[in-house]
């Protein structure tokens, strides 16, 4: 049997498609697996075990790529597309395929590309995912996504880690490209310096190579030695950092569902996102401010630029809950 999953972007996304291959191998295991995604998002699956062969096409809606790419994944002949994406490109790649069953949710507004729909159960973002499993009559399955940091990334990390003595740590990730998913930079410093007077845990904080300027305003606050900035890794590289530390902080961002796949604990300041999208297990927390407004899913706020969700929700608002996550997951 021969399967394309197709998951294009976001970053987090892919993450969370992670458990389809590894389930799929689990009750078929001679079965090809192949990934369809970015060139960006295909680093984060360089090392899976599962994966038999990554395809990627840019995330630029270039025709003449499309119509190569379909002619590609003709010729490979599979069993089984599994298209988790379901916008209008990844329709015609489905429906052009030749593939002998064409997956996709139920709810799709592009039934017509598709020959097997799938209701989604209700639950977490990575729960609603592993509904497709069904298509191929897999009914008992593992939902957590799973990571496999290489070993020439952890070479490095540990070498980042032992050139600036770091031991313990805890990373955090306090950038969002979404204002209304952006808790703001004055709280997680705050948060940091907290963590480290009471855990005595260095901090390290990850960010992406445009959000340089964002992150460099952390370095008027934070005393040396308490707090370090990732030399601008790459995803395989974050992956690796995030295996080797004691826990995740940061916003409903992709480096938490990393630190789900690599059973790290993590603590989430969600603001228009739901809670959908924190992993269904104890060590996993979130905090909100609890508007009647929340969560809106919206990029946009409807107060405009003031955010209330996020600006009014201070280190101390989430202070009590963040000591519950320290005391009952962290141990400290």
């Amino acid at each position: 049997m021969k399967v394309l999953i197709v998951q294009l972007y976001q970053i987090g996304d892919v993450v969370l498609t992670t458990p389809i291959p590894r389930e799929i191998k689990k009750k078929y295991p001679d079965t090809e697996i192949h990934f369809l995604t970015t060139p960006l998002c295909s680093s984060v699956l360089k090392y899976d075990k599962n994966i038999d062969k990554i395809i990627t096409i840019n995330r630029d809606k270039n025709l003449l790529n499309t119509l190569r790419l379909i002619n590609k994944i003709r010729k490979e002949k599979y069993d089984y597309i599994l298209d988790f994406q379901n916008n209008p490109r990844t329709m015609w790649l489905s429906l052009f395929s030749k593939a002998k069953y064409k997956v996709t949710y139920a709810y799709s507004k592009r039934k017509f590309a598709y020959n097997k729909l799938i209701e989604p159960v209700k639950g977490t973002a990575t729960e609603i995912k592993c509904s497709l499993l069904k298509a191929l009559n897999i009914s008992d399955y593992d939902i957590r996504p799973v990571l496999y940091p290489g070993e020439q990334e952890i070479a490095k990390v540990k070498n980042y880690l032992d050139e600036n003595n770091i031991k313990d740590f805890v990373v955090i990730s306090p950038t969002h490209k979404g204002d209304t998913r952006r808790w703001p930079l004055q709280y997680f410093i705050e948060l940091a310096e907290y963590i480290y007077e009471k855990t005595e845990l260095k901090i390290v904080f990850n960010y992406a190579p445009n959000e340089t300027d964002y992150i460099e305003k952390i370095r008027e606050h934070i005393y040396h030695n308490k707090a370090f900035f990732t030399p601008l890794f790459k995803l395989p590289e974050l992956i690796a950092l995030l295996s080797c530390s004691k826990f995740h902080v940061g916003n409903d961002s992709s480096p938490n569902h990393m630190a789900v796949a690599l059973k790290k604990p993590s603590f989430v300041v969600l603001g228009a996102s739901s809670e959908g999208w924190i992993f269904p297990s104890n060590e996993y927390r979130w905090v909100r401010k609890g508007l009647d407004c929340q969560p809106c899913k919206s990029n946009k706020c409807k107060y405009g630029d003031k955010i209330p969700c996020l600006k009014e929700l201070s280190f101390e608002d989430i202070k009590d809950e963040f000591d519950k996550f320290l005391s009952e997951v962290v141990g400290v």
